[in-house]
């Protein structure tokens, strides 16, 4: 899934600086970029925001986690989890120790005061056998069917 735009803003140039400042060498972090692996492409607007669903946290990312919350941009930005610890694994891990469960679908709504869909969408599992009925029922339910664009 790929973050909004606007809860991203300065995130990615934060990373950049951390990873620098720190002289870590991300192990396909830079993978991300629109334009091709590069430090000055992670910018709010080069980057693809693409990040995990991820409810698992990752706990040997101490020092960034430490580093985003002096910089304070889950409260200035709204930079979520999804965002940074999508960033920490792709700055800490290699892609063969990254599995993607594809037997599930997720999805996520956030809705106006009228109960239509303000921003969203629904990440569909290949492997899962319930993913067109789930679909179905989200379009049903709020009247669209935002898939894969967050």
């Amino acid at each position: 899934m790929h973050d909004w735009i606007g809860n991203t803003l300065g995130f990615a140039e934060l990373t950049a600086s951390y990873c620098q400042a720190k002289k870590l060498q991300p192990t396909f972090l830079l993978e991300s970029c629109k334009e091709g692996p590069s430090w000055a492409c992670l910018s709010t607007d080069k980057w693809s925001r693409h990040g995990y669903y991820n409810n698992f946290f990752v706990t040997k990312v101490q020092d960034f986690l430490h580093y985003i919350d002096r910089v304070g941009g889950a409260y200035l930005f709204r930079w979520g989890d999804n965002l940074v610890q999508s960033a920490a694994v792709q700055i800490f891990m290699t892609k063969e120790q990254v599995h993607k469960f594809e037997d599930w679908t997720y999805q996520h709504a956030t809705l106006h005061a009228d109960g239509t869909l303000w921003f969203g969408g629904l990440s569909t599992g290949s492997l899962d056998l319930n993913a067109t009925a789930v679909a179905e029922e989200f379009v049903r339910q709020h009247k669209s069917l935002t898939k894969g664009v967050w």
